[in-house]
């Protein structure tokens, strides 16, 4: 069948599926890295955005920080959905006229054999009003 074929080159048939797959053995977990650092990335700094509004929130006059926590709470039930009841937000008064919002919980990661992805997230704000 492959008679007029160098005997070399009849040895080769098949070769590239062992490439694919030795390639896909390396490329995979390398993408599915890149893609879990940039899911994270992003829940992550959705969370500093809800606990940046709730700071203000709480630092806004008329406003103390139940309230404050009570809006970083809803900014991250639109911001993460179900991942949101992972977290515990917890607000706190300065002694130098500042707010702070708190915001400890993890990420379920969604590449095989890793850890849940720990987030820790601060946000302090001003009390306007009078001195």
């Amino acid at each position: 069948m492959d008679a007029g074929c160098p005997r070399v080159l009849r040895r080769q048939e098949g070769s590239a599926v062992v490439d694919f797959v030795l390639v896909l053995g390396l490329l995979l977990p390398l993408v599915l890295g890149i893609a879990q650092l940039c899911v994270y990335l992003y829940e992550r700094n959705v969370v500093l955005a809800a606990v940046s509004e709730g700071a203000r929130v709480a630092g806004a006059e008329g406003h103390d920080v139940p309230d404050g926590v009570s809006a970083a709470r809803d900014l991250l039930q639109a911001g993460v959905g179900g991942n949101a009841r992972r977290f515990v937000l917890r607000g706190e008064r300065g002694t130098d006229r500042t707010v702070s919002i708190v915001a400890e919980g993890s990420f379920q990661a969604f590449v095989p054999f890793l850890p849940d992805l720990p987030v820790s997230v601060r946000a302090s704000c001003h009390v306007e009003g009078r001195w």
